[in-house]
């Protein structure tokens, strides 16, 4: 979820698992590629916000 707050944009990952132990790590190897993908759509809207 992104979020505008002064000065920036909040960026929220949450994700919860329910399932056998160890699962967690198969379900979340993949999130510091969405934190990226997530901060470079923060950094494209606000630009986009900013010129308008």
């Amino acid at each position: 979820m992104l979020t505008d707050v002064d000065g920036g944009t909040r960026i929220t990952y949450r994700v919860t698992i329910d399932g056998p132990e160890g699962f967690g790590e198969q379900v979340t190897s993949d999130t510091p590629d969405a934190m990226r993908a997530l901060a470079r759509l923060a950094e494209t809207t606000h630009a986009a916000s900013s010129r308008a």
